[in-house]
């Protein structure tokens, strides 16, 4: 038999009884719809969380700190001179924390973050408003919203170029009073640069150079350690490590968050599965069905020479032709409704002023694999009633009623 007649005599159900044959491409559409529904909102959270931490600077980074139980290794000029030495180290910024008292509108106080202008870069650190520091930002400062805030400015525009003055504070540990010293800038910083603070919490960055003009016997609160390459990543962070410093690589978290996505995807998938499965069901029932109501049909077949497999191809095609139809016709559903939430999220976001993005991601391959495996379902199905009809005797199928 020739395969533009299989092909024929497999879709002739889909003229004589249309009604049955939407509703199993149906039920498939829809267990397929949800399949790549569910799939795409775990690659869309994957990629939307793995964007946080995974651009070019941050994910070539080691973070370096103190064991909180250390008073002999320090973080100091000393420790950044031994780390850059270390083999594919590029880069090392440093970062100091002090309290400081802050006289802008009224008197105030916040947290000084002084940092090495590269610690921006490494950090994934960017201004909301105006520019994070540079190598030329001597007296310049990047603050918080919540900084801005306590003194009643607003967080925009308009707060750039606003200046205060500031004073550090200390606690020297070798007097026996710890009592605080203050170290206050007789200069002026402008506001370069504003944070909007997922914590909102008050803060200024100025440059590590200003800091270390007044207050220099305050160790660094950690450090970050450039790989020459993302392939060094871990390297670095055990040679880090082997110093007796606390290293950390956010690559780390980059890979134990794509497992636990790995597991989210599995998960949803299976959900979709389970719906799969159940239509399956349904397309079995109408290949049963198909089966009796043309038991006559292949009796006639087989007594014109139509042999076993002639048979059993045309139910396979059938069963085939069903689970390719529901499967494409479910991942048009799926990208619809994926682009339906994605809007309607947007809407909302662009509305209570949230950030916007893409929720869910396709990848191209799962598409074809979606259609791909509802298609093979669908042959499967179609396996048992295939071998029943191969199988029935010639001359009981024409008598069949």
């Amino acid at each position: 038999m020739r395969l533009i007649d299989v092909f024929r005599l497999a879709t002739r159900n889909f003229r004589t009884n249309r009604l049955r044959t939407f509703l199993t491409i149906l039920a498939v559409s829809v267990a397929t719809s949800a399949i790549l529904f569910l799939v795409s909102f775990g690659y869309g959270l994957q990629i939307l969380t793995v964007q946080q931490i995974a651009n070019s600077a941050t994910i070539s980074t080691v973070d370096v700190t103190t064991s909180s139980s250390s008073s002999i290794i320090k973080l100091d000029d000393d420790a950044v001179t031994k780390i850059k030495a270390l083999p594919n180290v590029v880069e090392v910024a440093s970062e100091m924390d002090l309290e400081a008292k802050i006289n802008l509108t009224s008197l105030g106080t916040t947290v000084v973050h002084a940092v090495s202008p590269t610690y921006f870069t490494l950090g994934d650190i960017r201004a909301d408003f105006g520019n994070v520091l540079g190598d030329k930002s001597d007296h310049q400062a990047v603050v918080s919203d919540a900084f801005l805030s306590q003194f009643n400015l607003p967080v925009d525009q308009a707060s750039l170029g606003k200046t205060f003055t500031l004073s550090y504070s200390i606690v020297d540990p070798n007097q026996p009073t710890a009592k605080t010293q203050d170290f206050p800038d007789d200069k002026k910083y402008t506001v370069a640069g504003i944070i909007k603070d997922p914590d909102f919490s008050s803060f200024v960055y100025v440059t590590m150079t200003d800091a270390k003009a007044l207050v220099k016997t305050v160790p660094y609160a950690n450090l970050k350690a450039q790989a020459s390459d993302r392939n060094n990543v871990i390297g670095v962070k055990d040679a880090i490590g082997g110093l007796g410093y606390v290293a950390s690589a956010p690559l780390e978290t980059l890979e134990q968050l794509n497992q636990v996505f790995a597991v989210v995807q599995a998960t949803l998938a299976t959900l979709g599965l389970i719906a799969l499965i159940i239509s399956s069901i349904g397309m079995f029932n109408t290949m049963t069905v198909s089966l009796l109501e043309r038991t006559k049909e292949i009796g006639i077949m087989k007594a014109l020479g139509a042999d076993k497999s002639d048979i059993w191809k045309m139910f396979i095609a059938e069963s085939s032709i069903i689970g390719f139809c529901g499967g494409l016709a479910g991942v048009l559903l799926g990208l619809l409704l994926t682009f339906g939430a994605n809007s309607i999220l947007n809407v909302l976001a662009r509305v209570y002023g949230g950030q916007q993005a893409n929720i869910f991601y396709s990848p191209p391959w799962f598409i074809f694999a979606i259609i791909l495996f509802s298609t093979v379902v669908g042959a499967v199905t179609g396996f048992y009633p295939a071998k029943r009809a191969a199988g029935l005797n010639p001359l009981k199928a024409l008598r069949y009623e």
